[in-house]
């Protein structure tokens, strides 16, 4: 099945779910710290929900959102040239817009198993992947 057939279907679920209204936001948590160097990448994995919009993509990043029907969604970007690498304070202001699994809480995606966040860490001419903790993260109503 195609991509467009499968996004197609997917949106067709949450319209018929009303999933719309229970839709939740997935933030770094308040004093998260990002490693040292500038991030050059993420990819967020998640169970139990799907991903409607991005705030504060940034300016030189490509990102793709793949909604898989089966309520297993990943996104994951990465700067197209090194001089949109963020810095550290540019990271928490990143935050997904999530609507849940219907017949699951908007808990469902950050329970255990069910997320998974990973940046890659550019520092002395280095890449490394760091998974960022899901105490880190909060998601909200």
């Amino acid at each position: 099945m195609s991509g467009f057939v499968r996004l197609i279907l997917l949106c067709l679920v949450l319209l018929g779910s009303g999933a719309s209204a229970s839709a939740c936001t997935l933030a770094f948590a308040s004093g998260f710290q990002v490693p040292e160097g500038r991030i050059a990448g993420l990819e967020l994995t998640l169970r139990h929900g799907a991903v409607t919009s991005v705030k504060d993509v940034p300016i030189g990043w490509r990102l793709v959102i793949d909604n898989d029907p089966s309520w297993n969604m990943t996104v994951s970007g990465q700067a197209i040239v090194g001089a949109a690498f963020l810095p550290p304070a540019t990271v928490p202001a990143l935050s997904f817009m999530i609507v849940p699994e219907p017949g699951h809480a908007c808990s469902a995606p950050v329970a255990p198993d069910s997320l998974k966040l990973k940046l890659r860490i550019y520092r002395a001419d280095k890449l490394r992947d760091v998974v960022v903790p899901a105490s880190s993260l909060v998601l909200t109503e």
